[in-house]
């Protein structure tokens, strides 16, 4: 299985960190995606600049995105 592509963007307003993924990582479709994705607190990212996304907080410079991996794998990730 493909390793997620992670892009790092802006924080959100709180200063948290964000990491995005094409919904493609996730599922075949952007509605599984968003479906398995909001079950690990994810949303959908809606930006021009990069597609059909899925948005993620992450601290620690992206420290907690390999736990958050394999958590997607579980719940159904292709």
């Amino acid at each position: 299985m493909p390793s997620f592509g992670w892009t790092r963007i802006n924080n959100d307003v709180n200063g948290n960190g964000r990491w995005v993924c094409h919904y493609l990582d996730i599922a075949s479709t952007m509605e599984e995606a968003i479906a398995i994705a909001r079950m690990q607190g994810g949303k959908r990212y809606r930006s021009k600049a990069y597609g059909g996304g899925i948005v993620f907080q992450s601290s620690a410079n992206g420290g907690g995105l390999a736990a958050l991996e394999a958590a997607l794998r579980e719940v159904g990730v292709r």
